[in-house]
C-alpha cells in the first residue's frame, strides 16, 4: 500500500488552475465581451480578468456534467452579468478607456512641476474679456480656490464659473495646436522628396517611421536622401548577391509589383517546346496574389511576355556560344 500523497488537489482547485488557463486561451473572448461595458467600469485590466476567471470556474462547475460545448454560452452569460454589475452607477465623466485603466500614469501626472511665469503669461495673452479676468484672479491666490469662492467673487453661479473655465482651456490648447508646425504626411512629404511614396509606406510597416512623420522620422529621412542613389552605397549591397540573384534583379528591376515579376519568372524560365497561355498567367496571378486584373494589367502582362521571350532567347543564345568557345579552345 502506498503513502498517501503530501499534496491534495481538491475537484474546486482543479477548476479554479483550469479557469485559469482557459482565460488566458480565451482573451479574445473576453475583451468582447466586455467591450460594451468597459467604458462605465472604474476599473482595469486586472479587475476585468479576475471577473473573467470566477466566470469561467462558475460555467466549469455548471457542465461538469454537461455537455463540453455549452462551456462558452455559460460563461459569457455570467460574464456579461459581472460586467453589468461592475458598470452600474453613475458615469462620472467622459474618459476614455484609455484613461481609466492607467492608473499609474494619472498618479504620475498628478505631481507635475508648476508651469514657469513665462509660460503662464504667455497661455494668458491668448484670453481676453471676462475669462482673462476670471483666471487671473484664480492664479492670484495663495491657496487653490473652489468653483463656489469664484462664483461668489465673480457674483455668479458655479455652472458659469465651471463654464467659463473650460472654454478658457479649449482655447489656449487650441491656440497651442495652431502655433505647433504641422507635421507632413507620408503622400506630402513623397512630393518633393526624392524617395519614392512606395519605399516610404514600406519604412511604415516596418515600424521605422509613422505617419503623420514625426520631427525624428523628418531627420532620419533627410539623411537617407544624401545616399539615395548612390552608387558607393548601392556596390557593397548588391555584391552580397550571387551572380545568378544579381542577373534576375538586374533583369526584373524595373518591374514594381510582385505579380509583375510573377509573369516575368513564368515566361523567362518557361522550357522551349512548352507552350504557356495567356490565360493560365492571368489564372494564376489571380489565383496566387488575389487580385482582379484589369485590361490595362493584361496589357501589361503581354508587354513582359514580350521582354521575358527575348531576354531567354538572349540568354540561350549566349550559354550556346560559351559552350563554342569551350570546345574550341579544348581542342
Amino acid at each position: 500500500m502506498t503513502a498517501p500523497s503530501a499534496i491534495h488537489i481538491t475537484s474546486s482547485q482543479l477548476a479554479w488552475l483550469a479557469a485559469m488557463e482557459w482565460v488566458r486561451a480565451h482573451t479574445h473572448v473576453i475583451r468582447w465581451e466586455a467591450a460594451p461595458f468597459v467604458p462605465y467600469m472604474a476599473g482595469d485590466d486586472d479587475d476585468l480578468f479576475q471577473e473573467a476567471t470566477i466566470a469561467a470556474f462558475k460555467a466549469l462547475m455548471e457542465v461538469q456534467n454537461q455537455d463540453p460545448q455549452q462551456l462558452i454560452p455559460y460563461f459569457r452569460t455570467i460574464f456579461r452579468t459581472q460586467c453589468l454589475k461592475m458598470a452600474i452607477g453613475i458615469r462620472p465623466a467622459q474618459f476614455s478607456y484609455e484613461y481609466l485603466v492607467s492608473t499609474a500614469s494619472r498618479e504620475e501626472e498628478e505631481y507635475l512641476p508648476e508651469p514657469q511665469p513665462e509660460e503662464t503669461l504667455a497661455a494668458m495673452q491668448r484670453v481676453e474679456g471676462r475669462n482673462r479676468e476670471m483666471c487671473q484672479w484664480i492664479l492670484q491666490q495663495p491657496f487653490p480656490v473652489s468653483t463656489e469662492e469664484a462664483a461668489c467673487h465673480f457674483n455668479l453661479s458655479r455652472r458659469q464659473v465651471c463654464r467659463l473655465v473650460q472654454s478658457t482651456i479649449d482655447h489656449i490648447i487650441q491656440q497651442q495646436r495652431q502655433m505647433k508646425p504641422k507635421q507632413p504626411t507620408i503622400t506630402e512629404f513623397s512630393r518633393k522628396s526624392p524617395l519614392p511614396r512606395k519605399i516610404l509606406l514600406l519604412l511604415q510597416r516596418k515600424q521605422i517611421i509613422q505617419d503623420p512623420l514625426t520631427p525624428e522620422n523628418q531627420i532620419g529621412l533627410r539623411v537617407l536622401e544624401q545616399v539615395w542613389g548612390d552608387r558607393n552605397v548601392l556596390r557593397p549591397q548588391i555584391s552580397r548577391m550571387s551572380r545568378l540573384a544579381r542577373e534576375k534583379f538586374i533583369r526584373t528591376v524595373a518591374l514594381s509589383s510582385k505579380w509583375e515579376r510573377y509573369a516575368y519568372s513564368r515566361y523567362f524560365n518557361q522550357e522551349q517546346g512548352n507552350r504557356l497561355s495567356l490565360q493560365q498567367v492571368i489564372e494564376e496571378i489571380q489565383t496566387t496574389f488575389r487580385v482582379e486584373l484589369t485590361q490595362h494589367q493584361i496589357s501589361r502582362i503581354r508587354t513582359i511576355r514580350s521582354k521575358a521571350k527575348v531576354a531567354n532567347y538572349r540568354s540561350i543564345k549566349k550559354k550556346a556560344r560559351e559552350i563554342s568557345y569551350i570546345a574550341q579552345t579544348k581542342m
